[in-house]
């Protein structure tokens, strides 16, 4: 897509190639993999395959997302075991901050 995206001259033009080319390719990928899943093993085994693809993508790129973030999870639990005697600075330090913003705000509480 970023080869096709690339074609158009006007930048405002090139997101939407590059939207309508996933659309239609994915819809071709989606088609071609029902009519050959029918024919091997029969019409609602290929409306199954279809439908379920986009479906399967979608939990897949979920899947990677969760896993990610997971590993941002894990990466900032060891800087915290790793700088656990800084910890207190950092909590003095933002409870300073805390209560200036609340000072320039008027006295109002932060939520």
């Amino acid at each position: 897509m970023k080869k096709v995206g690339a074609l158009p001259r006007n930048e405002s033009i090139k997101a939407t190639v590059k939207l309508l080319g996933c659309f239609v390719l994915f819809t071709l990928v989606y088609v071609a993999i029902g009519i050959v899943v029918g024919e091997r093993w029969g019409p609602w085994a290929g409306v199954g395959a279809s439908v379920g693809a986009p479906v399967c993508g979608y939990a897949a790129v979920r899947l990677a997302e969760r896993v990610m973030r997971i590993g941002g999870v894990v990466a900032g639990a060891r800087v915290l075991r790793q700088r656990r005697a800084v910890l207190t600075t950092v909590k003095d330090h933002r409870h300073a901050v805390v209560d200036a913003a609340a000072r320039v705000l008027g006295g109002r509480p932060l939520s």
